[in-house]
């Protein structure tokens, strides 16, 4: 990845990295000393106040997402997939098969893997 990008994430980071904090904060204190806040103020201010603590908090939860978008967009999981994975069948068929491959001492042990190997007179 370029080096400008990065440096766009490291800013963007960084500045999720202090709203979420100046958020918290804002949130912490004001909780803190709710009832010197709240102690003289008229119905209005109090729904104005828990808007603001709503907001705060939904403020909290996005920064954390986007940090989560960030690292996602950052480091991405790459999935593997080899010819071995995509085709179990073992057949060249191309099409997996829920049945896992497993070694004939796993097979010998297990007993309905057995009986479907073994050709059962009926």
């Amino acid at each position: 990845m370029d080096e400008r990008v990065k440096k766009a994430f490291d800013f963007a980071s960084d500045s999720t990295k202090q709203l979420i904090t100046l958020s918290t904060a804002i949130l912490a204190l004001t909780i803190t000393f709710n009832k010197d806040v709240l102690h003289n103020v008229s119905a209005g201010t109090r729904i104005i106040l828990t808007c603001a603590w709503f907001v705060y908090l939904l403020s909290i939860c996005l920064g954390i997402s986007t940090l989560l978008a960030l690292t996602g967009t950052l480091d991405p999981i790459k999935r593997r997939s080899t010819q071995a994975e995509i085709d179990r069948s073992g057949d060249g068929s191309g099409e997996a098969t829920a049945e896992p491959k497993i070694s004939a001492k796993q097979a010998e042990r297990c007993p309905l893997r057995r009986g479907r190997a073994m050709q059962i007179p009926v």
